[in-house]
């Protein structure tokens, strides 16, 4: 059996690596797209039929990143790779909004990539030193997110985002855009909040009325560790895998 996947929403790529994309899938037994968003997109844009194409969600270990639940205090954290789907410096021009809401406001950008001297020019530029910290690459993530408030992602695209389900994971309520696989995975209103990508005053606004309702932080991050733990847990993933070569193997016969 041939299988090839679909991650995400494919930012940046050109013209001629979705058509060898196409070429590969047309080839494949299969297409495992890790959201719904992207098997729409594979089944809509790159002209799949429906019958190669199957959802399966990643999947995390959630016996490492075992629930903590959030701090009280208004400390967000994002991890991801400083690169330019994830759409940093959009999280970076909400802050100065955000700090006169809520003047103990600090976030935490845990990662690396080409971005990060962008992303430290505009630190300086919009005199938010005080209020950001680039912690740079990391090996102790599970306890970082422990010590967090509540998770925040600016990306402009996204499949199924793991530090995203590692957060939930963690307990912490969620602040995401609505793009890609994330409104597959934030329940609005329920395990955090969604806002629209590119758009630093929906952000500051989301996440200062997010930090002045803080005693619902604890509600929401329990909620979202069920959701984990019924959808996104790896071992989850790995038996829908397993159905999938199964089936395939029962129907080749």
């Amino acid at each position: 059996m041939v299988v090839n996947t679909r991650h995400g929403q494919r930012f940046g790529q050109s013209p001629w690596d979705r058509r060898q994309f196409r070429w590969v899938s047309l080839l494949a037994d299969r297409v495992i797209a890790v959201s719904d968003d992207a098997a729409r997109l594979t089944i809509n844009d790159d002209g799949l039929p429906a019958r190669k194409v199957a959802r399966i969600w990643n999947g995390i270990d959630t016996v490492r990143f075992a629930f903590r639940g959030p701090t009280p205090r208004p400390i967000a954290i994002s991890v991801a790779r400083l690169s330019p789907e994830k759409d940093f410096p959009t999280l970076l021009r909400s802050v100065p909004e955000i700090v006169v809401c809520v003047p103990d406001f600090h976030l935490r950008i845990v990662g690396d990539g080409p971005e990060r001297s962008k992303l430290e020019t505009l630190i300086r530029d919009l005199h938010i030193e005080l209020y950001v910290e680039l912690l740079g690459e990391r090996n102790d993530v599970p306890e970082l997110l422990a010590h967090a408030g509540f998770f925040v992602t600016s990306s402009l695209t996204e499949g199924i985002s793991l530090t995203l389900l590692e957060a939930i994971a963690i307990g912490l309520p969620i602040v995401a855009t609505n793009v890609g696989g994330n409104p597959e995975i934030v329940q609005d209103g329920f395990t955090g909040r969604l806002v629209p990508p590119s758009d630093p005053k929906a952000l500051a606004f989301a996440i200062s009325l997010f930090c002045q309702h803080k005693n619902r932080w604890p509600d929401l991050g329990r909620a979202g560790r069920r959701r984990v733990l019924e959808h996104f847990d790896i071992r989850q993933m790995l038996r829908n895998y397993e159905a999938m070569y199964s089936d395939f193997v029962s129907t080749s016969r």
